[in-house]
């Protein structure tokens, strides 16, 4: 729906719907906001944007009051980035427009994080192989199993096979993912710059105790893996082991009703619902809850399923959500649950509409003073609302500001202006320029045709040649590979413009450093 109106003394909210519906309002209507969502107010005011209402209820006087308000739902934010605003002190919207404008920096933790994520791909991946292998494995094989029982599928079932090798597209399979392998052949491939680059790993111990930690990392894994992700409970929730072969590795989810997107670490597929598994390699392990961020973060990942699958369906709340901590110690459960929490999904989807509100009037600003004025708290932050962690990078971007010069400070806010503008046009296009009509959005919002004209659909396409699940020595070392070819008789395109490329993933407004 448009907004219409909005008046701050007295809180009324009129808006209209933005194209004509079966069941909703021919004319306009008045809004009333729940209470987790009375910020949008000003933000309703100031932008007049397109609101989307979740669980709407008419009220007498043809008042509608929904469940939840979305602002601007084509506007996708990045599901991570809305989770750090959870605090264990609460939810602080101001977090992610702070955030924003810290330079990235590679540190250790990172590092290892992105390494053990790989391993957890690998891990899941092999296990997956073996299971489609014994599937289709001979009959007179049918009897026998792997020398090593945590091989075995999570749901049980033995894998047929004669000796520990097994075979996977006329390639070797090895019994057990092979961790020194992977650490000669792959970790440095994968990662030369980053690896060689930390100071960490630049003095003589560095890659030992590196190494030493990934191993770590994988036993907790590997067993996880083998159990079949059961979290640690008593209640009964998530007994079932999770099958390898229903898993699906880091797929990649967006939703234009809630304005989110996000990949996944881990999905799994059963008749009881979608089972999320996230991998956090944190250093510090909780002892009872997880963190306050790794929960936002599940449960916002849960809230894209239910908008993909049907929040209505009969899978809604089915799911189960769980963190899984690979540096859990030996005494503590490495996969923990997470529960079903309306009221801070509520807090959390008012903290990404405040975060869109401040990008789209940063865009929409006149001149400096406005900039400055709705960057406040970067410039200014209230050091004492933010979390621990981030006082000290806040206050290092404070004192960036103050030390800047005239010159310096008019640059800061212009860039951070075209930027905002830059990020707006991406997301949802321009309907004066044909080349940008729609922006990301055009994905869901244009019609086929003008799809096929802009390049953004190739259903022309087929795979030719599929060797992913080749050894990393197949095509000369140059590893598994995929290819595909134009079909047969496939229309081909003539004309159009030329095309352009939208990025899916939030990009930084700007990064101040002393």
């Amino acid at each position: 729906m448009q907004v219409l109106h909005a008046d701050l003394a007295t809180g009324q909210l009129t808006a209209e719907m933005s194209a004509p519906a079966d069941g909703c309002p021919a004319g306009p209507f008045d809004v009333d906001l729940p209470p987790a969502y009375d910020n949008l107010l000003p933000l309703a005011a100031a932008l007049h944007p397109v609101l989307h209402l979740v669980g709407p209820v008419a009220q007498p006087g043809g008042r509608i009051r929904p469940r939840r308000v979305v602002l601007e739902p084509d506007y996708l934010v990045n599901v991570t980035t809305i989770a750090e605003c959870a605090q264990a002190s609460g939810t602080i919207p101001e977090w992610a427009l702070l955030n924003a404008f810290l330079p990235d920096e590679t540190s250790r933790p990172l590092v290892v994080g992105n390494l053990v994520n790989m391993l957890l791909d690998e891990e899941v991946s092999h296990a997956a192989q073996q299971y489609e292998w014994a599937a289709g494995a001979p009959a007179d094989n049918a009897g026998s199993q792997v020398e090593n029982s945590d091989l075995a599928p999570a749901d049980g079932q033995p894998l047929p096979t004669d000796n520990p090798q097994l075979t996977l597209d006329n390639q070797p399979l090895p019994a057990e993912f092979d961790l020194e392998g992977f650490f000669k052949r792959r970790l440095f491939r994968s990662n030369p710059l980053t690896i060689s680059a930390l100071p960490d790993f630049q003095t003589r111990t560095g890659v030992p105790e590196l190494l030493g930690d990934l191993r770590r990392h994988y036993r907790t894994l590997r067993a996880s893996r083998a159990q079949g992700f059961i979290a640690g409970s008593r209640t009964g929730y998530q007994q079932q082991p999770l099958r390898v072969a229903d898993c699906f590795l880091e797929p990649s989810f967006l939703s234009a009703t809630y304005g989110l997107q996000g990949r996944l670490d881990l999905l799994h597929e059963s008749p009881t619902g979608y089972d999320i598994i996230e991998l956090k390699s944190s250093t510090k392990v909780p002892h009872g809850e997880p963190w306050s961020n790794h929960a936002a973060q599940a449960q916002l990942y849960r809230l894209l399923l239910e908008s993909v699958f049907g929040a209505d369906g009969a899978t809604a709340g089915r799911g189960r959500t769980s963190i899984l901590y690979s540096n859990a110690a030996p005494d503590q459960a490495p996969v923990r649950r997470v529960d079903q929490d309306a009221e801070l999904v509520d807090r959390l989807l008012s903290a990404r509409n405040q975060l869109v509100g401040t990008e789209l009037l940063l865009a929409r600003a006149t001149g400096p003073g406005a900039v400055a004025q709705l960057l406040a708290p970067v410039l200014h932050p209230n050091l004492a609302a933010l979390p621990p962690f981030g006082k000290a990078k806040a206050e290092k971007m404070a004192q960036a500001w103050a030390a800047a010069d005239p010159v310096e400070r008019a640059y800061c806010l212009e860039m951070t202006r075209f930027v905002a503008r830059e990020m707006r046009l991406t997301l949802l296009g321009d309907d004066a320029r044909p080349g940008d009509a729609g922006g990301q959005a055009g994905l869901w919002r244009l019609p086929a045709a003008r799809k096929h004209q802009n390049f953004s659909l190739l259903d022309g396409l087929e795979l030719s040649e599929d060797h992913s699940n080749a050894p990393d020595t197949a095509r000369d070392g140059l590893g598994p590979t995929s290819s595909s070819g134009a079909r047969p008789g496939a229309a081909k395109s003539t004309s159009g413009p030329a095309t352009r490329s939208f990025f899916t993933h939030s990009v930084k407004l700007l990064a101040l450093s002393c």
